[in-house]
């Protein structure tokens, strides 16, 4: 899939529910002890990697494979997708929290590792850990998102055709700031904040709470803000018969700390009617490294954030 950024002259209550009842999960990890840490550095690394095991033995492991987040049941190997908030336990994200600490447990390891193809001697430090968990659950979804294939709510689908433009209807009953990414399997595009609103808009485009929302339309009755700016209009592209993308529409209480995006070079993606036509291409980010710095966000943002994944199909 290709996105075209047209620019000619286009000129709560949010926080994971509590319903899910706490049950006993236990967990292990070994760590090496080595001479640059002092012992209690040691258990205090192991221990995280112990509930972070536990955690996973509970409820799968988060797995991030191109612009989907699945996790991965330990005992059968089912994995499956999942769009729910997680939490971060020493760089690790896991779909779950620890309520209490029930038992903890270290003891000496001692084995031997190659080294430079010698046999060295070595010391680990394993933590066993008993642990009163719970699954985090995605909460109801409050804020109302629609694809559109022209700018008026009549217009909703999820398939498009080449050469058909993009809109996107959105409400909320809380004002915040809204985020918009279309992936395609390699690389998040972000639509919105649009390329030339100014900095102070960068972590979100300002959305007040019971107003509906037309965007990617250059008409003056969507332009919401006090001041003016250049819309960005898009074109959607396929590259093969049927290509399958991913909107991710993120909407915030507060605004977002944004990812570092990269610029795509026209020329290389665009023949020279494109080009000459006034097309340009959104910034982007690698799928996997959009879906790391989504995590990361929800992670942090607890009550304050939420998301809405709509899958698209785009057809020749």
């Amino acid at each position: 899939m290709r996105l075209f950024l047209l620019l000619i002259i286009c000129t709560s209550l949010f926080r994971t529910l509590p319903a899910q009842r706490a049950i006993k999960t236990q967990g292990t990890a070994q760590l090496e002890l080595t001479h640059d840490k002092s012992r209690d550095q040691v258990k205090a690394e192991v221990l995280d990697l112990a509930l972070i095991n536990a955690i996973e033995q509970a409820f799968g492991r988060v797995v991030i494979q191109g612009n989907a987040t699945y996790i991965n049941n330990l005992n059968t190997g089912e994995k499956v997708e999942s769009q729910s908030i997680f939490h971060v336990i020493a760089n690790t994200w896991v779909k779950g929290e620890v309520e209490k600490v029930l038992e903890v447990n270290y003891s000496d390891v001692k084995g031997s590792k190659t080294v430079g193809g010698h046999r060295e001697e070595m010391l680990a430090i394993q933590c066993d850990v008993l642990i009163q968990a719970r699954e985090l659950q995605e909460p109801p979804m409050r804020f109302t998102a629609k694809t559109l294939a022209c700018p008026k709510p009549a217009c909703a689908t999820v398939r498009f055709r080449t050469n058909d433009d993009l809109f996107l209807q959105f409400s909320s009953p809380q004002s915040g700031y809204l985020t918009v990414y279309l992936d395609d399997g390699a690389n998040a595009s972000r639509l919105l904040p649009y390329r030339e609103m100014p900095a102070s808009c960068e972590r979100g485009f300002p959305i007040k709470a019971d107003q509906e929302y037309i965007f990617f339309s250059n008409a003056p009755e969507h332009n919401y803000l006090e001041f003016e700016w250049n819309e960005d209009c898009y074109q959607l592209y396929a590259e093969t018969a049927q290509d399958l993308n991913r909107m991710f529409v993120i909407f915030s209480v507060e605004p977002l700390s944004k990812p570092r995006l990269k610029t795509r070079e026209s020329a290389e993606l665009l023949n020279r009617e494109e080009q000459e036509a006034g097309y340009s291409l959104p910034h982007y980010l690698p799928s996997e490294d959009f879906q790391r710095w989504l995590h990361t966000v929800r992670s942090y943002s607890g009550n304050l954030m939420q998301l809405m994944v709509i899958d698209v199909t785009i057809s020749r």
